[in-house]
């Protein structure tokens, strides 16, 4: 079950973004997944209070309150193992770190890394362009600060 609504704003949250938007098809199914997955978590045998969504059609984010039970190392791993499964299925690059996300127009555009500073020398990329921060850690970050220009990110560096 789906308790993205419920968790509280501190709980810890990881974000995997997709090399591309996601179809409805696919969103429903990774859904669909990811409820599964909840429905079941654990940590030392004590079920975890998760949630999750999808964000522009292309950044997928799990979150756990830990306020009762802790995320341990083997509940973590399995988490990464549903990501696993969710990027093989659908192709989506999902462990890929080395792509950032930025607001190009009305969507979303990855962008590898090496490839940034280039986007800012033909100005597809600007100071004020919206950057996803995938480095976020919590729900209140997700809600409040994920979305930011890109001349307050470790990407300013190409400004």
């Amino acid at each position: 079950m789906n308790n993205w609504n419920q968790l509280a704003d501190d709980a810890r949250v990881w974000l995997y973004g997709a090399n591309r938007a996601l179809t409805e098809s696919e969103e429903s199914q990774i859904l669909l997944m990811l409820d599964r997955f909840c429905d079941e978590w654990a940590a030392h045998g004590a079920k975890l209070n998760c949630g999750f969504q999808i964000l522009h059609h292309q950044i997928i984010v799990l979150g756990v309150d830990e306020a009762s039970a802790a995320a341990s190392g083997c509940s973590i791993d399995s988490s990464v193992k549903v990501f696993r499964d969710i990027d093989a299925q659908f192709q989506l690059d999902l462990f890929n770190r080395l792509r950032s996300y930025h607001i190009i127009g009305n969507t979303i555009s990855a962008i590898d890394s090496t490839h940034v500073k280039a986007k800012v020398d033909t100005e597809q990329v600007k100071a004020d362009s919206g950057f996803i921060d995938m480095l976020i850690a919590t729900k209140g970050e997700v809600n409040n600060a994920l979305i930011k220009p890109m001349s307050q990110t470790w990407l300013s560096k190409y400004l």
